[in-house]
């Protein structure tokens, strides 16, 4: 698949799987009480059990020639029903990846992968996992803000 269609089918998901994502955290996101909680990966999820790490300003990347942003480094991962937890981490492992956030209920993960340096080789990430067969879909995680 070429870089362009690559892209485009990263961005085919994004809004519904951002907008589960959002829904669960709350329409205007987490609120300053729960940032803590959201933004420490060590954290127990919120009320809601969702965990979120919510980007700084200088994890915002921009799809050129486009306006289009997105979290650099971060892919949102929506793994098959009834996958258990403990291959969703030895998949990811194998990446390299770190998870920052999950609606576990649903199965989406907010996941880093602070190995690659820019688009392109996030794009070949995306690919690559979205062939596992415990994975639907892979989306870059887009900055909704």
């Amino acid at each position: 698949m070429n870089a362009p269609n690559l892209l485009r089918n990263l961005l085919l998901i994004p809004l519904s799987v951002a907008t589960i994502f959002l829904t669960a955290c709350g329409s205007s996101g987490p609120s300053s009480s729960d940032q803590s909680v959201l933004t420490d990966t060590a954290a127990k999820p919120n009320e809601l059990g969702v965990k979120e790490r919510a980007p700084t300003p200088e994890d915002i990347a921009q799809i050129p020639d486009t306006d289009i942003k997105y979290v650099a480094k971060e892919l949102l991962v929506l793994f098959k029903e009834g996958v258990p937890e403990s291959d969703v981490e030895s998949i990811l492992a194998q990446y390299s990846a770190d998870i920052v956030g999950y609606i576990k209920e649903v199965g989406i993960y907010q996941v880093r992968f602070d190995n690659v340096s820019d688009l392109s080789e996030l794009a070949a990430v995306a690919e690559t996992l979205g062939q596992d067969n415990n994975v639907d879909t892979v989306t870059l995680n887009p900055n909704v803000a």
